[in-house]
């Protein structure tokens, strides 16, 4: 099964046929940044990003705030698994201080 990876469309024009409309390779570094994302959430909501873009297009920022909204619920999920991953690894530490 192929996983779903959410990707961009850009469009070109040429000069001779009608505007198309492609799908790109990932979202460019700066509209993740106007949406609010950062790296790891982009991470857990399994979004493409290339990182030779520079264009920002308010249609992909439009995409990518979407796509944030529809995630709320695993990035959360995804937070609260990383803390709870956090307090292991301090008690952990500290069990292993207490022995020495």
């Amino acid at each position: 099964m192929e996983p779903i990876v959410k990707r961009p469309y850009y469009h070109f024009e040429n000069p001779n046929r009608v505007d198309k409309e492609k799908k790109g390779r990932g979202f460019s570094l700066g509209e993740l940044a106007k949406a609010g994302l950062t790296k790891s959430e982009v991470r857990t909501l399994n979004v493409n990003v290339d990182i030779k873009r520079k264009s920002v297009y308010d249609v992909n920022v439009e995409a990518l705030k979407k796509i944030k909204e529809e995630g709320k619920e695993k990035l959360e999920q995804a937070k609260k698994k990383k803390m709870e991953k956090n307090k292991r690894k301090a008690e952990k530490k500290k069990a292993s201080q207490r022995k020495e």
